[in-house]
């Protein structure tokens, strides 16, 4: 679902998936970034720094700022403390973050996934990839260990997990209570020549 500040100006987006299909439990992500909302765990990201959504942008703001002027992912429970602000240039990412670089996946861009490792339990799969575009950050995904049946998620299989993640968590292939994956790639471009 969309999110928008006070004066009714998009500020972000977010998902919320249903606990009892979250497979395996979710370990210590919970509250970073799933977030606990009863019967679903939550992720949000944010377009604009979450401290402006209360007093809200103007329309003025919108035409010259755009959709948004960052990416925020919110990383604890309260989004004004908690959140990770994405790096827009790919070069900076790399050496001072965790996020690690998987694959260029054409017409998508490279993927970028948080401290990924061949040998992690699948409870600690961050639920989230950024997509950069001629080093830029073009998009992220939301990656979530359940089976949604919105069209709006794609379902990768494991046979092409290789295509943008590196290394592949074996998890997904050994873990019993592993099931699926459903990624929702959201763009900051109308651009289809993502190529890396």
């Amino acid at each position: 679902m969309l999110i928008f500040d006070v004066n009714g100006i998009i500020a972000g987006i977010q998902t919320a998936v249903p606990k009892a299909t979250w497979t395996p439990p979710p370990g210590p992500n919970v509250g970073h970034p799933l977030i606990d909302d009863g019967e679903f765990w939550t992720l949000t990201a944010y377009f604009i720094d979450p401290s402006r959504i209360c007093n809200g942008r103007t329309s003025e703001d919108l035409r010259t700022e755009g959709t948004g002027t960052a990416l925020y992912i919110q990383n604890g429970t309260d989004p004004l403390k908690s959140v990770i602000q994405i790096l827009q240039d790919e070069k900076q990412l790399v050496p001072t973050t965790q996020w690690t670089k998987g694959h260029c996946f054409y017409t998508m861009g490279d993927h970028y996934w948080y401290n990924v490792r061949a040998d992690m339990p699948c409870n600690q799969f961050f639920p989230s990839c950024l997509l950069y575009n001629k080093g830029q950050l073009n998009a992220f995904c939301w990656a979530l260990n359940t089976q949604l049946t919105s069209p709006r998620y794609e379902h990768p299989t494991l046979s092409v997990l290789s295509q943008f993640i590196d290394p592949v968590p074996q998890c997904f292939a050994t873990d019993p209570d592993y099931k699926a994956l459903s990624t929702m790639h959201v763009y900051f471009s109308s651009e289809i020549s993502d190529l890396c």
